[in-house]
């Protein structure tokens, strides 16, 4: 299973045996006065001595349990669906050292004799200090606590996250301007419905998500990205920078059907108009896949018209719980190469993830996951296998008709 490889050798970790660092990733560029200087000392980091509590609380909110609360320490569990999970984080895996920031962390790890760091994306401070508990009530060995114990700890810890925050977004951006970004936002009615956490609808989070996209693209991207809204009928924004996409969001309120088939089609074959074009990156936001064959149809049309899977990639990050939405997502991810396809151009994220990371870091986490391994038995050869996914698709569609 490999880790997150952007994140991977980016992050300088600070070893300091039996304690656990508050403080953001070394290398974060382009560094403001303020980060330099808190580089320029380690003053300037919050050494939790003795309080590796704090780390096992945010390994717990993350998906992770730890063998206990000493560095160096094991992971004994990956909780399915958790950020750590997504990251290709594994049992066995051994944790030697850390920082944390901005509801995010930042593990040194060890497996099979080599070193790498993975960046990981854990539940908000209150939350963390729930896992935390619960951790402990499982495990009384553990002695949990996610507490801050003095303001002034509180002030060098927020310092902290802000700075981490930056790190990590600058980082998330040298990947992703290498690509040419299609946000495909689902526009159909149910959009409009509530999501169970944060309280807004699906289609408000949207709009926050991919504003806040667009600002960051301006400042750390190659220039703005193309838009496009979905329902029966859709529209094509390109080159848009944050202002545009705020307008164009404002303007539009969800109502209608879903066809993604058409506009699918249409932003591909702009991107192979182009002749000096960049990789291409689709991020598909929906809360259920349309129900019809032609998604995959168009998809495995696309994978023939690249030289090797880099050069496009789709992503289809699913907004609520509509569970044969989520099957049928996952089956373009995992079976897409059955069906036909030249390549794996596939990847995909469910609800829960996606809303606890953000937009960006959902995208990044959807394009660097371990491949997963579905749980239906495999047929004895490739058209029995070609048979056995059909039926499934078949079976999905039909239920998503009643």
């Amino acid at each position: 299973m490999k880790l997150a490889l952007v994140l991977g050798l980016l992050v300088v970790s600070v070893s300091i045996f039996g304690s656990f660092v508050v403080a953001p990733p070394a290398d974060s560029a382009p560094q403001s006065k303020t980060s330099a200087s808190a580089k320029s000392s380690t003053s300037s980091s919050i050494t939790l001595s003795g309080e590796v509590n704090v780390l096992a609380g945010a390994c717990a909110a993350s998906g992770i349990t730890i063998k206990d609360n000493k560095l160096p320490t094991v992971i004994e569990k990956v909780r399915m669906g958790s950020a750590a999970a997504y990251a290709g984080l594994a049992a066995g895996d051994r944790v030697l050292n850390g920082q944390i920031g901005q509801n995010k962390m930042f593990l040194a790890i060890e497996r099979a004799g080599k070193k790498y760091t993975v960046a990981l994306q854990y539940t908000p401070d209150n939350l963390a200090a729930d896992a935390a508990r619960e951790a402990a009530r499982k495990n009384p060995n553990l002695k949990l606590s996610a507490a801050v114990t003095s303001p002034e700890q509180e002030r060098k810890l927020e310092a902290a996250r802000v700075l981490a925050a930056a790190a990590t977004e600058s980082v998330d951006w040298r990947t992703l301007k290498n690509y040419e970004i299609v946000v495909m936002v689902d526009s159909s009615g149910s959009m409009d419905d509530k999501l169970n956490s944060p309280p807004m609808t699906k289609w408000e989070w949207c709009s926050k998500e991919i504003v806040s996209l667009a600002k960051e693209a301006e400042r750390l991207g190659s220039g703005g990205f193309t838009l496009c809204t979905f329902e029966s009928n859709h529209e094509i924004f390109t080159n848009c920078t944050a202002a545009n996409v705020r307008q164009f969001l404002h303007n539009r309120h969800p109502g209608g059907g879903t066809n993604l088939a058409t506009p699918l089609n249409e932003v591909i074959d702009r991107h192979f108009k182009n002749a000096n074009r960049k990789p291409l990156l689709v991020v598909v936001i929906t809360d259920a896949l349309v129900s019809n064959d032609e998604i995959e149809n168009i998809l495995i049309a696309a994978s023939k018209r690249v030289r090797s899977p880099q050069e496009a990639q789709f992503l289809f990050l699913q907004l609520g719980d509509d569970a044969a939405g989520q099957e049928l997502a996952q089956i373009l991810d995992d079976e897409l190469t059955t069906l036909g396809a030249q390549y794996d151009i596939v990847s995909s994220i469910t609800s829960d993830p996606l809303v606890s990371f953000g937009l960006r870091r959902g995208m990044i986490a959807a394009m660097t996951k371990a491949p997963e391994t579905r749980h239906t038995k495999k047929a004895a050869t490739p058209g029995e296998e070609l048979a056995r996914v059909r039926e499934e698709l078949r079976r999905l569609r039909a239920s998503k008709v009643k």
